[in-house]
């Protein structure tokens, strides 16, 4: 990824106009894999992030261009194609800083964003019940645990995300600092990022608890879950058996 701090920034709200909370996001997503795979998509963008957005059925595109590049045409004639709708009309991509509310440093942030998005996608695809389960027993046990993310989430990685296992080893410790990176509590941490990819929700009221609050059990979460999602935890879910 060669992302800049100069590299302007726009986004693009898109759904299949399926209405349903969580499932719609999750079937425009993807719907939404073969335009990451077009050059054209690759060669004007430098990085991109994704969430949710709208009633929880929208997935917010929000990405990286060098300066002079604008891939909304593009993006226009894939969405004809495929029957996908864009709403609000997209502006032009513009500077802005993406960092200012996290933390502040913008070219790392960035890559983190670029780099989760890679590696979500690519497990999702692989296997998007799996991921789910292993993103809400992070949340709800190895974050209130203060538990080891890498020890959580490398298994997975490894088998399942090809970005992930063509990164240097420079980059993936970089990367592990980044998702465990908190530079402004009473804001989200950057994890929430990659959560809120994942699951089209993260449970924001868990930042106004402390770390003493007992992590849950799996019956514990999957009641959570049970109020606004689309899966439940088998009982004897283990994050290594990929």
């Amino acid at each position: 990824m060669d992302i800049s701090v100069d590299d302007t920034f726009g986004t693009l709200c898109i759904t299949n106009n399926d209405p349903t909370k969580i499932k719609g996001y999750y079937s425009t997503l993807d719907a939404l894999w073969p335009l990451f795979q077009l050059p054209e998509w690759q060669s004007a963008t430098t990085g991109y992030y994704l969430n949710v957005t709208g009633a929880f059925n929208v997935v917010r595109i929000s990405y990286f261009c060098p300066v002079g590049t604008d891939p909304r045409d593009l993006v226009r004639n894939f969405l004809a194609e495929y029957d996908l709708s864009c709403s609000p009309m997209p502006e032009a991509p513009r500077a802005i800083k993406v960092a200012a509310r996290y933390g502040g440093e913008e070219l790392r942030f960035r890559r983190y964003l670029a780099t989760y998005s890679h590696i979500g996608l690519d497990i999702m695809r692989a296997n998007l019940h799996h991921s789910q389960c292993l993103f809400a027993t992070f949340r709800w046990r190895v974050f209130m645990a203060r538990g080891d993310y890498r020890e959580h989430f490398a298994p997975t990685f490894e088998k399942l995300s090809p970005f992930y296992c063509g990164m240097s080893n420079k980059d993936r410790r970089q990367f592990w600092s980044d998702l465990a990176h908190w530079p402004n509590p009473p804001k989200v941490d950057w994890a929430h990022m990659f959560v809120n990819m994942v699951l089209a929700c993260d449970w924001n009221a868990l930042f106004r608890l402390e770390y003493s609050e007992e992590p849950l059990t799996i019956p514990q979460i999957n009641l959570v879950l049970s109020r606004d999602h689309v899966f439940q935890i088998p009982l004897e879910w283990n994050p290594e058996r990929v």
